[in-house]
């Protein structure tokens, strides 16, 4: 199975990504519903490995963040 380390969007963010990539018109681009909106932190491939990963993913604590857009 294909895995990946990501955090969901919050609603709000996942709403302006998905209009925006609707604006860019593109014919090659898949566009998923918001709610399955996510930042990938790290890909980690085809794995049978799941449950091993699963668990050592819960012992990680961490504090709720924020990430700032900026426009460029």
């Amino acid at each position: 199975m294909r895995c990946f380390v990501a955090v969901k969007l919050s609603e709000k963010v996942a709403k302006f990504c998905s209009s925006t990539a609707l604006s860019l018109k593109n014919p090659h681009a898949v566009i998923r519903i918001p709610s399955d909106f996510h930042l990938t932190l790290k890909f980690l491939g085809d794995t049978d490995k799941i449950q091993n990963i699963s668990e050592k993913l819960s012992e990680i604590h961490f504090n709720k963040f924020s990430l700032t857009r900026r426009n460029s």
